[in-house]
Formats: C-alpha cells, structure tokens, sequence
C-alpha cells in the first residue's frame, strides 16, 4: 500500500482501515515490525524514490517534489536535505 501511494496521499486511519485495526495498534504493530512508525516509513520510502528521480532523470526538482508528495519546491527540498545530508540540486550537480 505504502510504496503504491508514494504522492504522500496516506493517512495512518486510511491504513488503519485497510487492515482492520484502530490507528493505535496498527503504530504498535508496524513500528515493531518495521523498526519506524508508518508515516516515518512512507516518508523513507518517498526520500528514495525522490532520490531515485534526482540521480537518475533529468526531471526539474519541482516535478519530483510533486511526485513524491510534496506542495511545494521548498518544503521538498528542506526534508531531502535533512534525510541525504545534501540538497537535490546539489546531488544532481556532482
């Protein structure tokens, strides 16, 4: 479901949902499976398919913020710094 819904279109009651459980034992159940809650780890799996994007096609930043979910330019390129230690279009300059 997650790497099907990486546009940032997921909620925890959504997921909730899907699998039949409350909101809260779906976070206890997938943090002790996964090791991250689930909105953590939708966010990880966007950061790799951003990073993805930005290595491997020549599409403007803006596009791969809003493919990955993200408003706006700015927002995405604040968070892609934080979790790579490096600006987008600093990756893809080198």
């Amino acid at each position: 479901y997650l790497h099907g819904h990486l546009d940032g279109r997921v909620s925890l009651q959504s997921m909730a949902d899907l699998v039949g459980m409350s909101p809260y034992a779906l976070h206890r159940a997938f943090k002790a499976t996964q090791g991250l809650p689930p909105l953590r780890y939708s966010l990880q799996l966007r950061m790799r398919r951003a990073r993805a994007l930005v290595e491997g096609t020549r599409k403007p930043i803006s596009e791969i913020a809003a493919e990955v979910g993200f408003a706006d330019h700015a927002h995405f390129s604040n968070t892609f710094r934080k979790h790579w230690n490096v600006a987008p279009s600093r990756l893809r300059a080198n």
